[in-house]
């Protein structure tokens, strides 16, 4: 649903800009993060149900995830990281569902088409870690929030 979506899109931007406000008001992101092997199971399973979050329409998987992880006490750059990490068993299960669905009806070629989207999914998520984790050592989330504002904006001038 349109309506779903561009709340959902407006909500999540007040969210990414809400939680840098409050994060700047709390001691230095170094002070206070754990790293990503100091996360007990508790924390894991609650960045896992921000990340479920995302199920709904115009909410970011990894927002949603990068949020939850921030909010178990990870620095930002290591919520950006384990919030790709999650990804991995996501798309895994969506890949594995989808292959169950099409009962394994793939060509040759199909396969070979596949081998390269995954390949070439690997080189683009690897340079969009690396730039967003660079990124997020010299910046907050913020600008991402205003992002989906501005977006929810541009729908209502079209």
């Amino acid at each position: 649903n349109e309506a779903v979506t561009l709340w959902a899109l407006f909500i999540g931007g007040l969210v990414l800009i809400g939680f840098e406000k409050l994060q700047s008001l709390r001691a230095t992101e170094r002070s206070v993060a754990i790293s990503m092997g100091k996360l007990s199971l508790k924390k894991v399973f609650g960045i896992g149900l921000f990340q479920a979050v995302s199920m709904i329409p115009g909410i970011s998987r990894a927002g949603a995830a990068i949020i939850g992880g921030m909010a178990a006490g990870l620095s930002r750059t290591a919520a950006v990281e384990f919030s790709f990490l999650l990804a991995i068993p996501t798309m895994a299960a969506a890949t594995g569902l989808d292959l169950i669905k099409s009962g394994f009806r793939f060509s040759g070629g199909e396969f070979g088409l596949m081998g390269i989207g995954f390949a070439g999914s690997f080189i683009v998520a690897a340079v969009t870690v690396k730039w967003l984790t660079e990124f997020v050592k010299r910046r907050t989330l913020a600008v991402f929030g205003w992002y989906r504002i501005a977006l929810v904006g541009l729908w209502w001038l079209a």
